[in-house]
């Protein structure tokens, strides 16, 4: 069986929730149960009769009640009588509010009232008076605050939204004053009374978010404010659940025991959260400040939905001497997560040392509600009460030895475990005083297994020889409470269990002798020593997992030991320029190294500088070159573009486009257009260049220009080619632009897919039918000037030569035409319009390409001229 300190506690906690009166001298009797009213809510204990004895009230909320159970005096008490105590009763406490020497009753009534129940003497109570409160008042406590020897209340109130501390100033007949009210932090929960700066009146410790507020009495139901006590530190801050006040080192000054939580959630998808939880305690100065924060314990509680909780928490402090030491003890509720069902909700002690400070958790004992801790059969142990579960209470009389000193041996355990034959082995154990008094003469002694070599042994308090394999440890006296840590170191010398025996004594009478004797196995395994060697012209570290005593990091530690049975894992580090040609020795190949240390192992780690492949992306695409063994892989923008690699080593590279992209080939070390086939071997340095460029595709007319006739029809054949390895389906679509009337254009196909083959599509074009008319161009007053003057010139040189040469009727008939032609001179001159000669029109076809994906686009014109 292997055992380490920590699985050693656990069993030892275990062991002490199912047998407590076994393992140590704090001891309970079996829980004794008292009827009482319907659904208990709350207990105090008081002298309710005046006979000495204590007593006991619980309020009983389902049935309006308080219970009255009368103590015999020897732990025992009366059946229960029943006092009205107004509307269902949460909690009690305890007063004299009318000053006559006999204990009163302040029942709280959720929100509503308080009802005071003044005590007869004699067990029983009158009825009621009623203080209303506010349906926002969440707690009560008693003291003296003004003081007048006539109990006060204080009440947590909430008032126009503002958090509030109500003090109730008694007239000393169980009626109050008018509030005072102090205005108190947001969130406030609870508090406490004490005198925290010893001028006799009463101060408050209030807990709050933030910390504990320590508000300082004035002396008439007023404070001050005091400091601030804060649980946690600055990484970690908790927020106060609940505050108890005691004097825990007997120095006459009120100290705290504080109760605090902080619940952080994981932010996971899936609901969680770790809680956590503490108890502290602040010893006071006697000035109304505090000492630097103890932790006494803590606890982590760990939720997931759909998981078992972990861990638990911690909760509820109280004060009292359980193992009759006359030093003040801690206990604290346990309450643990569902994943730890072995556990029932139980109370963990701390026995106090009278410093302040605490042993370590020495008992559990169940209990499913917060008890209170009293003294009630009078015999200086304290008693616990509880609320049950059927409308009753339980009492738990403490039944510990209140002589002898109750030594036993704690936290044992060994380490490392296994242990490998030839490794120092340590046993470690603490040995704890329970008290209740103190020891003398507490001797410690150690049974060392057979076959181990004995090493050293030292003892916290007192010195330690080894004789024979015995080793004996001379502690000394031991007070109640306190501990003393011993470790003992052997070298086991053969393989298998070993078992070591440690036993505790002192002069006084043990009355709990089961802890007095512990045992521990340790399992001891062979050790093998795997050592590295490196070789090759380059350079590099080997390192490893941990082993029996420590690791490989060779460079400078090239050897370890390791149990029999075990894996070591044998990570290679090249440096820069080189690279691991391989293993060889306990494993081979140039992966990670796994040895099974069954023997001694050696292995060899091959470096070589390296010769280094360079890849680079070219060209106007995208891509990536990826290498098979995962080393490259490097695009255009980023990536891995370089690896080292041994002499020799064959790379096979791939090249993928990305987008519309497409590779066109290899250069350098590799040539070629398949993108599947480049492999480099590397001898040398060698470079690689992969090209990928866009895909695309063009479209060409077999005519840019036509002339026709009106009316008549063009055709053009349009060529679409791939390029860069585009492929698809490409739509066609044209647009006329000129005069009207318009060309009219059309496409067949309009729709084309291209490839490795390219496409076709015939461009028709329709010139228009007519063309529109020319208009008349009327003269200006140039025309006009030349009509009326050119026809003088004309008569003037032909009328001279003719009439030289005319008879008399010739020039009677060259006089009418003359006069003729100066007619429609004039009337040209006046504006007559005469029409331009006919001219051609043009007009531009447009045909758009467009991609399917509508990411390419082209285009091109076709100039159409109708005459």
């Amino acid at each position: 069986m292997r055992s380490t300190p920590r699985t050693l506690v656990l069993s030892l906690v275990l062991f002490l929730l199912a047998n407590p009166a076994k393992v140590a001298a704090i001891d309970f009797a079996a829980a004794t149960s008292y009827p009482v009213g319907t659904s208990p809510q709350a207990i105090v204990v008081g002298d309710f009769n005046g006979d000495g004895k204590p007593d006991i009230a619980v309020a009983n909320a389902a049935s309006s009640n308080v219970s009255i159970l009368l103590g015999n005096g020897d732990g025992t008490f009366q059946a229960a009588r029943d006092f009205s105590a107004g509307n269902s009763p949460s909690s009690i406490a305890v007063g004299d509010f009318n000053g006559d020497g006999k204990l009163d009753l302040a029942v709280f009534q959720g929100g509503v009232s308080v009802g005071i129940l003044l005590g007869n003497g004699d067990g029983s109570f009158q009825s009621p008076k009623l203080l209303s409160l506010s349906s926002t008042a969440s707690f009560i406590t008693v003291a003296d605050f003004n003081p007048d020897r006539k109990s006060d209340l204080a009440v947590l109130d909430r008032v126009s939204g503002a958090e509030m501390l109500d003090i109730f100033i008694g007239n000393g007949d169980g009626t109050f004053q008018p509030a005072k009210q102090t205005p108190i932090p947001e969130g406030s929960a609870a508090f406490a009374t004490a005198d925290f700066n010893g001028d006799s009146k009463p101060d408050l410790a209030l807990a709050a978010v933030g910390g504990v507020r320590i508000l300082l009495g004035n002396g008439d139901g007023t404070f001050s404010q005091g400091v601030t006590v804060t649980v946690g530190n600055a990484r970690r801050t908790l927020s106060p659940e609940s505050v108890v006040t005691a004097d825990l080192n007997h120095d006459g000054k009120a100290d705290l025991i504080i109760s605090s939580l902080r619940i952080v959630g994981c932010g996971g998808p899936i609901p969680c959260s770790t809680t956590y939880t503490g108890i502290s305690t602040f010893l006071g100065n006697g000035d109304g400040t505090f000492q630097g924060e103890q932790i006494a314990a803590s606890a982590i509680f760990s939720f997931r939905a759909g998981a078992p909780s972990q861990g638990g928490k911690i909760r509820d402090p109280i004060v009292g001497d359980f193992n009759g030491d006359g030093k003040l003890d801690l206990a604290y509720r346990v309450i643990p997560g569902l994943g730890v069902s072995i556990f029932s909700p139980s109370l963990q002690f701390l026995l106090g040392k009278g410093d302040g400070t605490f042993s370590q958790p020495v008992l559990g004992v169940s209990t499913n509600s917060k008890p209170l801790a009293e003294d009630v059969n009078v015999d200086k142990l304290t008693d616990l009460i509880s609320i049950g579960t059927a409308n009753n209470i339980n009492v738990q009389l403490n039944t510990s030895p209140t002589s002898g000193s109750d030594l036993g041996v704690f936290s044992a355990g060994s380490s490392p475990e296994p242990v490998g034959i030839g490794r120092n082995l340590t046993f470690t154990a603490e040995v704890r005083n329970l008290g209740p008094h103190d020891a003398t003469g507490a001797t410690f002694t150690d049974t060392l297994p057979n076959k181990v070599n004995f090493v050293s042994a030292t003892s916290a308090q007192g010195t330690c020889v080894q004789s024979q394999g015995i080793v004996s440890c001379s502690i000394g006296a031991l007070p109640s409470a306190f501990d003393s840590k011993v470790s003992i170191v052997v070298t086991p010398t053969v393989a298998g269990a070993i078992t070591n025996s440690m036993n505790v004594s002192a002069n006084e009478p043990d009355p709990v002798s089961a802890n007095n004797t512990v045992t521990q196995t340790a399992d001891v395994v062979p050790v093998f020593t795997l050592t590295v060697t490196k070789t090759g012209n380059g350079a590099g570290t080997v390192t490893s997992n941990q082993g029996a005593s420590g690791g490989i990091n060779c460079g400078s530690v090239c050897s370890a030991s390791y149990f029999d049975g075990s894996t070591v894992i044998l990570n290679e580090s090249p440096d820069t320029n080189s690279v691991l040609a391989g293993w060889s020795g306990g494993c081979t190949g140039t992966g990670t190294c796994a040895v099974t240390m069954t023997a001694d192992q050696s292995v060899t780690a091959n470096f070589v500088l390296g010769e280094k492949l360079s890849i680079s992306v070219a060209g106007g695409g995208s891509g990536s070159v990826t290498s098979t063994d995962g080393a490259i892989n490097c695009t255009n923008t980023s990536g891995n573009c370089s690896s080292l690699y041994a002499p020799g080593t064959f790379v096979s590279l791939t090249a993928t486009p990305a987008g519309t992209s497409s590779f066109t080939g290899w250069s350098g070390a590799c040539t070629g257009t398949n993108p599947s086939v480049c492999t480099v071997n590397l001898n040398s340095a060698e470079a690689v260049t992969a090209t990928f460029n866009p895909s695309d595709f063009s479209i060409v007319p077999s005519t840019s220009t036509f002339t026709t006739q009106a009316g008549m029809q063009v055709m053009d054949a349009l060529t679409l080619t791939e390029q860069g390895g585009f492929s698809g389906q490409v739509n066609l679509n044209c647009t006329v632009i000129g005069p009207p009337p318009l060309a009219v254009c059309s496409l067949s196909p309009s729709s084309v897919t291209i490839g490795a083959s390219p496409g076709t599509s015939t461009l028709t074009i329709s010139a228009p039918s007519t063309l529109a008319a020319f208009p008349l161009h009327p003269n200006d007053g140039s025309n006009a000037m030349r009509a009326f003057v050119a026809p003088f010139f004309v008569l003037l040189l032909g009328g001279i030569g003719l009439l030289s040469y005319a008879s008399r009727r010739q020039r009677r008939t060259l006089c009418y035409l003359a006069g003729s032609v100066v007619v429609l001179a004039v009337l040209a001159g006046c504006g007559a319009t005469t029409p331009a000669p006919p001219t051609q029109k043009s007009y531009t076809v447009t045909v758009n390409a467009v991609s399917a994906s509508g990411s390419l686009q082209h285009s091109t014109t076709v100039v159409l001229t109708v005459q």
